[in-house]
């Protein structure tokens, strides 16, 4: 019989499960697995977008011809079920975790990762429909790039600025994430050293015991 605290319910408070099975360890486990894998998806597809806008400081051109292959990447029909379904199965499972947890006072960072990881979806819903949905089932192919930029500087500079807060939401969202991410693995890589480092020292101090106690006797 195992008993741990879930950090997902809030309060820390045990879950008993049998060792037999390990259903909430085993469910939690991958459900950690999951949210980690959607969101490095989506972070490699705003890594790559943010890289590709960094071209442009070399010239429109550069960054019309990093966007064809960046464009060859995701535009296929895998790469979109995997971008998509990723979108999806994050932002089911950041609402699961809502849903989990018996209290909502959070601390600054969860707070923020929330909020920030929220915010995404309605900062760019406007973005993905005159873009991708245009294009994709309306054909309007505008330049794209040459288009856009005229569109967030010359005629409707309030949409640059939500671009560029969504680049700055989205990527304070990951790396939250991924802060909370590698703290967990050191902390987990020192608790497991430590645990090894316990048990065999144990042997050694009762072997030393009985070695001394052998000594004694004679």
């Amino acid at each position: 019989m195992l008993v741990y605290a879930d950090p997902d319910k809030g309060n820390g408070a045990p879950v008993t499960t049998d060792s037999r099975f390990d259903g909430p360890l085993e469910g939690a486990s991958m459900i950690r697995r999951l949210r980690l894998f959607s969101g490095l998806v989506m972070l490699a597809y705003v890594t790559m977008h943010l890289l590709n806008h960094a071209v442009g400081l070399v010239s429109l051109e550069a960054m019309e011809n990093v966007l064809w292959y960046i464009f060859r990447i995701w535009t296929n029909r895998l790469a979109q079920l995997l971008l998509y379904g990723s979108f999806l199965v994050h932002y089911a499972l950041a609402l699961y975790a809502l849903w989990q947890r018996r209290t909502l006072r959070l601390r600054a960072s969860e707070l923020s990762q929330v909020v920030l990881g929220f915010a995404i979806p309605f900062l760019l819903v406007r973005h993905v429909v005159t873009t991708r949905i245009s294009d994709d089932f309306f054909h309007t192919d505008v330049g794209y790039y040459a288009y856009l930029l005229w569109v967030y500087f010359v005629r409707s500079p309030e949409y640059g600025f939500v671009q560029m807060l969504v680049l700055v939401v989205a990527w304070g969202h990951a790396m939250i994430g991924l802060h909370f991410w590698l703290k967990v693995r050191a902390l987990v890589r020192t608790l497991t050293t430590h645990r090894s480092s316990r048990r065999s020292a144990r042997p050694r101090s009762i072997a030393t015991r009985r070695d001394r106690s052998g000594s004694a006797s004679y």
